[in-house]
């Protein structure tokens, strides 16, 4: 049976190490978590472009559609209630892609972060990515929110109108 030495060196090698500042205290960095982290750089910088292009693709529908700028809706009379529906919704999408693109802008801060914490190995890098991580999904989390209100008051517009038709 072998003998646990409880004065021997931990085997958790850590890189990095907070100064126990903060209220979790000293939490370890260890050479697989900082790998792992690393890892996603590409796929956070490739989530972070494909974001700004479906961005500029949706821009360019909404311009040159069917029914978008460039058709009749802005070009002459037409049905005042029609024309007003049509630039709410148009709004809600402006206000949408906005979003999306405050979500590209942050994927593409926490790629650059994860970049320096690549060449760096510092602490305060490894605190500046996850800190640019936090922010995104803070914004993820809240874009989330405010398209599920939308769609809730989308359906109950749809419900009310369904219902008054009767």
């Amino acid at each position: 049976m072998e003998q646990i030495n409880p004065y021997a060196a931990s085997q958790v090698s850590p890189v990095l190490q907070n100064g126990g500042g903060s209220s979790y205290g000293a939490v370890p960095v260890t050479p697989v978590a900082l790998a792992a982290i690393i890892q996603t750089k590409i796929w956070v910088q490739i989530v972070g472009v494909v974001t700004f292009v479906v961005v500029a693709l949706a821009v360019l529908s909404i311009i040159w559609g069917e029914d978008g700028l460039s058709g009749d809706l802005l070009s002459g009379p037409g049905n005042g209630a029609y024309n007003f529906g049509v630039i709410i919704g148009l709004l809600i999408v402006a206000g949408v892609l906005a979003l999306h693109v405050i979500l590209g802008i942050k994927l593409m801060k926490y790629g650059k972060a994860i970049e320096r914490l690549a060449a760096s190995n510092q602490p305060a890098d490894f605190e500046r990515a996850i800190d640019v991580q936090a922010r995104f999904w803070k914004m993820a989390g809240i874009m989330t929110a405010v398209m599920l209100v939308i769609v809730l008051l989308i359906f109950g517009f749809g419900v009310v109108s369904g219902l008054s038709s009767y």
